[in-house]
Order: C-alpha cells, then sequence, then structure tokens
C-alpha cells in the first residue's frame, strides 16, 4: 500500500477512503439523543470560544480546559455526524472533558466562565444520555 492510498484510509484529507470501503458506513446508531448531543457539543464548542476571548477581553485569567473543551467538542460533533464507529468513545471522552472544563470555570468564578460551566454540563449530559 503506497503512502496516498494509506492516507486516504486513515482518514487524512477528506477522509473518501474511508467511505468508500463501507468501514464507516455499516456502523448501527441506536441512540436516540445522538442528535442533541451533537447539537449541544457545537454550543458548548461556541460558548468555550467565547469564555477564551471574554476572559482575554476582560483581563480574568479563565479556565485551563476551555481550549481543549472547545476542541473536544469539534471533534465529537464531527464524528458523531459522520456516523464513526468510534462516537461512543469520543463522546465518553468529551463528558470527561466538558466536566473538567465546567470544574475549572466554576473555580474561576467570573460571569464569562460561569456561563460556559453552565453550557459544559448540559454538553456533559448529552453525551451521557446518547450513550444510554
Amino acid at each position: 500500500m503506497d503512502r496516498r492510498s494509506f492516507m486516504s484510509l486513515a482518514g487524512v484529507g477528506a477522509g473518501a477512503g474511508l467511505l468508500s470501503t463501507g468501514w464507516m458506513t455499516s456502523v448501527s446508531f441506536a441512540a436516540e439523543d445522538l442528535p442533541s448531543c451533537i447539537a449541544e457539543c457545537k454550543k458548548c464548542a461556541k460558548e468555550c470560544a467565547n469564555c477564551i476571548e471574554c476572559c482575554k477581553k476582560e483581563g480574568h485569567k479563565g479556565c485551563d480546559m476551555c481550549a481543549t473543551c472547545e476542541k473536544m467538542c469539534l471533534v465529537c460533533a464531527d464524528l458523531c455526524e459522520k456516523k464513526s464507529p468510534l462516537w461512543k468513545q469520543t463522546c465518553e471522552l468529551c463528558e470527561q472533558v466538558c466536566l473538567a472544563c465546567a470544574k475549572g470555570c466554576r473555580a474561576a468564578g467570573n460571569d464569562c466562565c460561569i456561563a460556559c460551566a453552565e453550557r459544559c454540563e448540559k454538553c456533559a449530559a448529552a453525551c451521557k444520555a446518547a450513550r444510554a
């Protein structure tokens, strides 16, 4: 297998190799709460980005987890939308990252972070419900 074929199969770039093999399309999705999880992940990512910007603008320390949480939520939403076979593991990790971010934001205590903590908690609950 040459490098280009491997990269296509591994999902580098457009990831067409994964879809054309049927690998990702054969995954069974029984979770009725998956659309809610996807929506909450997108909202959480946006709120984490807002929190980072707000803390910079207002000179607050903020939470160290917001950037990680933002990225994790975007990855989770993306893999769930694509019906990846790794969606359950990704949702579980996303739940854990969101809870850690919520804890850090609550500890920071400013208004930006409190709003972020509440959104992270909703996202974590949605990720948990999707895996149930």
